[in-house]
């Protein structure tokens, strides 16, 4: 399988080092993992090293930014996605989810949707990209099948 262009979900930098670490740069770069990886570095040095990453891929028009438009179709992704959801419940109620998968989700839509306008195939294991995949449109591929290539 070739891919032309792609980028790696937060999953790939914590589950795949070392792969990562062989593998030539990814094409692209979403700010949403940027932030999710800040959050999640464990000392100083590390998030000085991805702010500075993040200003190489944006000076390199690298950078994958949700704007107004990215946004407003995450969130009628969404909404498509729990009003499907909604109808395998006798009363139709919409699937409650916790504050986090909220957030978990909404940060996936946006990386998906971003991804798409620049024809770039997301490489993740998280479970939300197939979810989202089923109501939206992208490119996204295991990471575990993309490494085994």
């Amino acid at each position: 399988m070739k891919f032309t262009k792609v980028l790696f979900d937060t999953s790939v930098y914590v589950s795949y080092k070392q792969q990562v670490l062989d593998f030539p740069d990814p094409d692209y770069y979403s700010l949403v993992v940027f932030q999710e990886r800040i959050t999640g570095a464990d000392n100083g040095k590390t998030i000085k090293m991805l702010i500075d990453q993040i200003e190489t891929q944006r000076k390199a028009n690298r950078l994958l930014v949700p704007g107004i438009l990215e946004w407003t179709e995450a969130g009628k992704v969404l909404f498509n996605m729990l009003r499907v959801e909604s109808l395998s419940d006798a009363e139709r109620r919409r699937p409650r989810l916790s504050h986090d998968k909220k957030q978990s989700i909404i940060r996936d839509a946006l990386i998906a949707v971003s991804a798409k306008q620049q024809s770039v195939t997301v490489i993740s294991d998280n479970e939300d990209f197939p979810l989202i995949q089923r109501h939206y449109q992208f490119q996204w591929v295991s990471a575990r099948a993309f490494f085994k290539r």
